[in-house]
């Protein structure tokens, strides 16, 4: 249909429906016009719910939970995510909460309550008393329940009128005479050797009326809220939780690496708070009946704030920090140590430090520092004794232990070194003395005794030295000298190296210089060596004249035996041999006269 026709048509149409369009045809238009400007709205967060039936939830954008609602499983949260909590949010037993990487913002008002709580209180470490309630005038049996059989461990229970009662079994019943009293504190003297758990005690008036308590709804002092949080509420390294004004928690086993900031809160039957290396803030708030001596319990990394606040009060700590272990680094090796005054109870610990001078000490539980229940701050004051006896001296020292993982022990020793050695004569012939003086210095606070030197060759071999090893002593800042006699065998030049001795124990070099060394000396022979064929000449010529005086002295001898034999032989044969032996005799003297002058003649 052409489109004149069509406007055609409209024209004719009744007053009433022209009008009509017009309003529907303008309402689309603006309704177009804001479809294209205003822009797709993304929400901020979203509404949800807590897991259930044990499930488990890994929150990774924000949330809130807005109560009543009931949590049973676990969550965690991580990336960034934030989860927001309103209202009252009731936690099953098992369940947990994990702030990883994310936040955890419980609003004003809210609630993270459990499921169920402990009832119980134990006995332990410590005397106490509780108050128990009485309705009737009268003998009242007050029966006392326990979680397991006490016999033999078991605590003692004093009525206050002369009656002591010792624990056995799993109940045991006390006697009162109330004169119109309503209530009467029983005294309990612990067990050393054993933790008491009461679960539950009944009153039994004396018209046979029961009356049952829970431990935990009465008022009592020295014992311990008893004995399992219900549900878990971790904060990691990166994570941060915060609990506004009139935010109540309850029955929570609470862990913190990261950071937790309670301000107008109550939290119940949640301690000790455990921080490891994390930050702690409460402001302006109650932490009550804590499980133990603390209601918060840090490591010394941690970072703990306590300000206008109520604890658990009496006998539990508003906080304590404990040590880890430490790494003690000392001189020496093998030195012994004596930690002294460590922790809460003063406790002393022996030791002595491996082959590269350590000694870690780790004391279980050990508090360096606390604020008790009336706000009052105490801190460690230990210290470590080390004991070093060595060929030098005995040698001791006292070193404040402070609360770093690794603490340097100082202990005054003698800082000793070689100055000099020095030698009287810088040429001489093998195999005589020579004698050398060395200096040894000591810049140390303490002398030294018995300081031995060690002197070689510049090539490290052993020297001939009177004696091998050459001691001294030396004060405190002073120097001594030492003389020795040094020996060569073999010619050449030599020059001698002395070090000091490190005593049995010493870690690292005794001096950074190593030592000291003598001048250059030349040994010599005793026979000029460049002429070896005189020195070769006179040997033989020593030998030639031992020959002769030999042969001279044997015919002498056995001449004169002749003659004595040979008195009644014919004269003519014995003069004869007379002659023949005459003429030996000059021969040989002859032979000797010419070697002994053979010698002169090569020399002119």
């Amino acid at each position: 249909m052409p489109a004149s026709a069509s406007l055609k048509g409209c024209t004719h149409q009744p007053p009433f429906m022209r009008r009509g369009l017009t309003i529907l045809t303008a309402i689309l238009l603006i309704m177009g016009t804001s479809a294209l400007n205003t822009p797709s709205l993304q929400p901020l967060d979203h509404s949800s719910a807590p897991p259930d039936n044990g499930d488990s939830s890994i929150i990774s954008s924000d949330e809130t939970w807005t109560g009543p609602l009931t949590l049973d499983g676990s969550v965690i949260i991580n990336g960034g995510a934030t989860l927001t909590i309103q209202g009252d949010i009731t936690i099953a037993k098992g369940s947990s909460i994990s702030v990883e990487n994310g936040s955890l913002e419980v609003g004003e008002s809210a609630a993270m309550n459990s499921e169920s709580s402990e009832q119980s209180m134990r006995v332990n470490f410590q005397d106490g008393r509780i108050n128990v309630p009485l309705d009737e005038y009268g003998n009242n049996s007050i029966t006392f329940y326990f979680s397991t059989d006490v016999t033999g461990y078991g605590p003692t229970f004093d009525n206050g009128q002369n009656l002591s009662f010792i624990a056995s079994g799993t109940s045991q019943s006390i006697y009162y005479n109330s004169t119109g009293e309503n209530s009467t504190w029983i005294e309990i003297i612990h067990q050393p050797f054993g933790a008491t758990t009461i679960d539950s005690i009944i009153v039994e008036g004396p018209s046979g009326s029961l009356q049952p308590y829970f431990p935990s709804e009465l008022e009592s002092e020295g014992l311990y809220y008893c004995c399992e949080h219900q549900w878990s509420l971790s904060v990691a390294d990166g994570g941060n939780a915060n609990f506004g004004e009139d935010v109540e928690i309850t029955g929570a086993d609470i862990t913190v690496a990261g950071e937790m900031h309670f301000d107008g809160a109550l939290v119940d039957r949640s301690g000790p708070r455990v921080v490891n290396d994390g930050t702690l803030t409460v402001v302006n708030s109650t932490i009550s009946r804590s499980f133990d001596d603390e209601d918060i319990r840090a490591t010394i990394g941690s970072t703990v704030e306590w300000e206008n606040s109520q604890g658990t009060g009496g006998f539990v700590d508003r906080w304590t920090k404990l040590m880890g272990a430490q790494t003690i680094q000392t001189p020496v090796a093998g030195i012994g140590l004596l930690a002294v005054n460590l922790g809460w109870h003063g406790i002393s610990k022996s030791g002595t430090s491996d082959d590269g001078g350590l000694w870690v000490l780790q004391i279980p539980e050990r508090i360096v520092a606390l604020e008790n229940s009336y706000g009052a701050l105490w801190s460690e004051d230990a210290h470590v004794e080390a004991f070093y006896n060595s060929a030098w001296g005995n040698f001791t020292s006292n070193t404040t232990l402070n609360t770093d993982s690794n603490v340097m022990i100082t202990l005054n020793l003698p800082i000793l070194s070689v100055d000099s050695v020095v030698v009287d004569k810088r040429e001489l012939s093998v195999n005589s003395p020579l004698e050398v003086t060395a200096t040894v210095s000591n810049s140390g606070v303490v002398g030294a005794l018995d300081i031995s030197l060690d002197c070689t060759l510049e090539n490290g071999s052993d020297a001939r030295l009177s004696p091998a090893y050459p001691q001294l002593e030396v004060v405190a800042g002073g120097s001594e000298s030492v003389t020795f006699t040094w020996r060569s065998s073999a010619e050449g030049e030599k020059s001698l190296n002395c070090i000091i001795v490190a005593p049995v124990g010493w870690i690292g070099p005794v001096e950074a210089s190593g030592g000291a060394s003598t001048e250059v000396v030349t040994w010599q022979g005793l026979v000029d060596t460049e002429d070896d064929a005189g020195m070769i000449i006179a040997i033989f010529v020593a030998m030639g004249i031992g020959i002769v005086l030999a042969v001279v002295l044997a015919m002498r001898q056995y001449r004169e035996q002749l003659e004595a034999e040979s008195e009644d032989e014919d004269s003519d044969d014995v003069d004869g041999e007379r002659r023949g032996l005459d003429d030996v005799e000059d021969e040989l003297n002859t032979i000797q006269l010419n070697v002994i002058s053979e010698p002169k003649e090569k020399e002119a």
